[in-house]
C-alpha cells in the first residue's frame, strides 16, 4: 500500500508523544479496571482515522478530543449497565462512590472535592481540563466541541458555584 511507511510511522510519533498523556487522562477518569481498554479505544479510532489526523493542525488536540468522546462513552455505558442490572434485580444498589472517596484529604481539599460535585458532569470536565490538564480555553472547547466563548463562560460560572459552595462549607464547620 503507498505511502503506508509514512503514515505508520507518523502513527507511531504520535502514539509514542502522547501515549502517557492519554494514559493519565484515562486512569483519572476511569477504574483500574477499564482506563487501558479505553486508552486502546482511542488509539485504535487514530489508526482507523488516520487521514483525518494525519491532516489536523494539531494531531494531539485531536486525539485529546477523541480521548474526550471515548471517555464520555465508557460513562454512558456504564450507567446504561447499571440501569439495566437495577432494572433486572428490581432493587436500588448504591452508587460506587468516585475515587476521591478513597482518598484521606484535609478538610478543605475534601470540601473542594465536595463542591466539584455540585456542578454538572460537563462543568465538572471543564474544570478538569482546565485545572487538571492544564488545557487552554481554545484546547478544551476542540477537545469538547463547544466554542471557546463557550468554555470561558461555563467555566466562570462554574467558579462562582465552586466558590460559594466551598465557602459556605467552610463557613459551616467554624
Amino acid at each position: 500500500m503507498p505511502g503506508t511507511g509514512s503514515e505508520r510511522e507518523r502513527f507511531d510519533a504520535l502514539y509514542g508523544s502522547t501515549y502517557p498523556e492519554m494514559a493519565e487522562y484515562c486512569r483519572r477518569r476511569l477504574p483500574s479496571s477499564s482506563w487501558e481498554d479505553a486508552v486502546a479505544e482511542i488509539y485504535g479510532v487514530a489508526w482507523r482515522k488516520r487521514d483525518t489526523y494525519l491532516s489536523a493542525d494539531n494531531p494531539a488536540a485531536w486525539l485529546q478530543a477523541v480521548a474526550f468522546r471515548v471517555v464520555s462513552n465508557e460513562f454512558r455505558k456504564r450507567r446504561r449497565r447499571r440501569r439495566l442490572i437495577e432494572k433486572l434485580l428490581r432493587q436500588d444498589r448504591p452508587e460506587v462512590p468516585p475515587p476521591e472517596a478513597f482518598v484521606e484529604a484535609t478538610n478543605e481539599e475534601r470540601y473542594a472535592l465536595e463542591a466539584l460535585s455540585t456542578l454538572k458532569p460537563i462543568e465538572q470536565e471543564l474544570v478538569r481540563l482546565v485545572a487538571y490538564e492544564e488545557h487552554s480555553y481554545e484546547e478544551v472547547a476542540a477537545i469538547t466541541g463547544l466554542s471557546a466563548s463557550a468554555v470561558k463562560t461555563r467555566l466562570y460560572r462554574a467558579r462562582q458555584t465552586l466558590t460559594k459552595v466551598y465557602l459556605e462549607k467552610v463557613e459551616g464547620q467554624r
